[in-house]
């Protein structure tokens, strides 16, 4: 009779303790836990499995109040979710946020006085244009070197780069031999390549004209300490009297992070 009483005790036990509502604050609990108060969470905690950003692709957010924290994984750093308040994640995107400064932003424009520079032989045929920070219409001047005429790459990451040139009015009365043109050098530790480069147009023998009125636009992948030289290629068919009132600018910006 005793064991069969203890048997039922422990059972009953087990059936309370499996349906049990605890109370933190409460004296009344209505759920399993019912919690009166405030809830701390952790500003950074364990999962067991990594929280996956697609599992909220499809949740639309039309609008925030700055007071949101937005809990972010780095599947780098496996079972760690980071709480992110709005800020520093825009702080982060850096190039979307439009009040941040972009301190990589460097532009020149060039006029008048123009030389074609033969300091050390960068690249075969490649002369550059003798830009110095007299020119610069905006950036920091610590980015451009009067010495080196050359742009220093600030961080690592993906950069958009213009360079505009017109020769003269633009047109010459001439084809001009040797495919002479506009060119970008990058130096990366002492060593030199021609990082893209675009040759004057011709009209043909029968017109006997050169549109040298050319431009450069696209994106490349750069490493911090990068050195940048803009100039003109195959120059040597290029004289000095062929430079009057040529116009020359360029503009460079970091527009993301290093690609994957």
């Amino acid at each position: 009779m005793t064991k069969l009483i203890t048997s039922l005790i422990v059972v009953l036990l087990g059936a309370n303790l499996n349906y049990a509502q605890v109370g933190i604050g409460t004296e009344t609990p209505q759920a399993m836990l019912d919690v009166a108060g405030t809830v701390l969470v952790q500003g950074e905690t364990t999962l067991q499995q990594p929280l996956k950003l697609e599992y909220i692709h499809s949740e639309a957010v039309t609008q925030l109040t700055g007071n949101e924290i937005v809990l972010i994984a780095d599947l780098n750093d496996q079972n760690i979710v980071k709480e992110v308040s709005l800020q520093n994640l825009s702080n982060g995107l850096g190039t979307y946020d439009l009040n941040r400064p972009n301190t990589s932003i460097y532009a020149a424009k060039k006029t008048s006085g123009f030389t074609l520079l033969s300091i050390g032989l960068l690249v075969a045929g490649f002369r550059p244009i003798d830009f110095t920070n007299a020119n610069r219409t905006i950036g920091n001047q610590a980015l451009f070197s009067d010495t080196t005429h050359a742009y220093t790459v600030p961080s690592s990451g993906v950069y958009e780069i213009d360079f505009d040139f017109k020769m003269g009015t633009g047109l010459q009365a001439s084809l001009l031999t040797g495919n002479p043109g506009i060119g970008i050098v990058r130096t990366r530790g002492g060593s030199s390549i021609l990082l893209d480069s675009k040759s004057f147009s011709g009209l043909g023998a029968l017109l006997n004209i050169t549109i040298t009125d050319t431009k450069m636009n696209f994106v490349y992948s750069l490493q911090q300490d990068d050195q940048l030289t803009f100039g003109m290629t195959n120059s040597s068919v290029i004289t000095l009297s062929l430079l009057t009132s040529s116009i020359a600018s360029f503009h460079i910006r970091k527009i993301a992070g290093s690609p994957q």
